[in-house]
Order: structure tokens, then C-alpha cells, then sequence
């Protein structure tokens, strides 16, 4: 095991987009060996969400601003170095909030197993993670989108909404995704198969929405 990892502390609370300057990467001392219940995870991957942005906030209310010097948030997916829980082995890959570090140690209760053969790692970040877990609840659970049916899908080229588009046109719908600039637009039309798309920054909204929904949306 490496003598010591490195981190990426927060050292300012950024205002606007974060800069540079408002982080620091230290070299640290590698974590002790697992207590009862830990596991040792080396980080291979981390996911980029709005969740870490929002605690670099002093103001943040809930959750709680990142204290200055700590460690920056993020989910994460990594391979298990050493383990004091009976669920995780050596070898083993994992995913849960590991922080902006090469080396975390976490609860075993926090993390969750990720099968290698299934999918590229990676993907337990986003469509085999939180994102698609959310899509596909909302899609199939609490929207039941059905064959036929017009869905609109605000943020299609997101985490969420790009897996939501796909999930939508799989259950048979008519699928109008709602972008940003024409990178995105390409994007959700071409690559995801929305059946058009409308920008939200376009002056003409209103008449893009009515042209691309002539019947209205059910969802």
C-alpha cells in the first residue's frame, strides 16, 4: 500500500464558478487500517454533480457548507484495498461518496458493489447509478409513461434526462427534450433520439413548444 495519497482540500469557498485557486492538493498520510465495519477504498473514479458546488456555499443551509480544509465531497467508484466488514473484500469494486482523494476510508454500510462484467465501472456514476436509478423511477414508476403518450423532458442532455429521453422512447412515447444551446440540441436529437427539441434560452419558447407539442404533453 502507498506510503501516503493525495486530496484535493477545499481551500476558499468559490464565488461563482470555482476556480483553481480554491483548492488545494496535499499530500497525505495514507488512512489507518479499517476499523470494525470500515473499508479502505482506492478511488479510480469520481462523478462530477451539482451536490459538492452547493456545500462549497457558507450560506448553504442543509446540506451544511464544506468546512474550509476539508476534503471535497463526491461520489466515487474505487476498488477495496482492505476491509473490516464482512461484506467487502480485497478486490472488491465499490461505489459511494469517497471524497476528491486516492485513498478513502468509508463505512461499509455506505458503499454498494459494482460488478466489472456487467459495464465499464464507471457507469454506476450515471446510468447504473443514482441518475438512472432516478429516470427510470420517474419514467416507468411515478410518471408510467405508456405507448403513444407526448413526454417532455426538461434537462434531457443531463444525468437524469438523457437517460430519461432514452427510457421514454423505449416504452413507445413522443419524446420533446428541453436543451440548452445547440451543442445540446444535437445531442438529445441526434444521439438519444428525442423526436425534437426546444432550447429554453430561445425567444420564441412559447411558439417552439406549441409547434413541437401540437396536442399538448401528458407528462
Amino acid at each position: 500500500m502507498a506510503a501516503g495519497a493525495r486530496r484535493i482540500l477545499l481551500k476558499a469557498y468559490p464565488r461563482g464558478v470555482p476556480r483553481p485557486e480554491d483548492f488545494e492538493l496535499v499530500d497525505a498520510p495514507a488512512p489507518a487500517a479499517p476499523g470494525p465495519g470500515e473499508v479502505l477504498v482506492e478511488t479510480h473514479w469520481l462523478s462530477m454533480d451539482p451536490l459538492p458546488r452547493v456545500r462549497m456555499d457558507p450560506a448553504a443551509k442543509f446540506p451544511p457548507p464544506l468546512p474550509l480544509g476539508s476534503v471535497v465531497v463526491g461520489r466515487g467508484v474505487g476498488v477495496v484495498r482492505a476491509s473490516a466488514h464482512e461484506g467487502f473484500g480485497a478486490g472488491d469494486w465499490v461505489a459511494g461518496e469517497l471524497g476528491w482523494q486516492e485513498l478513502a476510508l468509508v463505512p461499509g454500510a455506505a458503499l454498494r458493489r459494482v460488478d466489472p462484467e456487467l459495464a465499464p465501472v464507471q457507469t454506476a456514476l450515471g446510468v447504473l447509478g443514482p441518475s438512472g436509478v432516478t429516470a427510470w423511477c420517474l419514467v416507468h414508476v411515478a410518471a408510467a409513461v405508456r405507448a403513444g403518450e407526448h413526454v417532455v423532458v426538461a434537462a434531457a442532455a443531463g444525468s437524469v434526462g438523457s437517460v430519461a429521453v432514452q427510457l421514454a422512447k423505449l416504452a413507445g412515447a413522443r419524446v420533446v427534450g428541453v436543451v440548452g444551446g445547440e451543442r445540446q440540441a444535437r445531442f438529445v436529437r441526434d444521439e438519444l433520439g428525442a423526436d425534437a427539441v426546444v432550447d429554453y434560452r430561445s425567444a420564441t419558447l412559447d411558439a417552439d413548444l406549441a409547434q413541437a407539442l401540437p396536442a399538448g404533453a401528458n407528462v
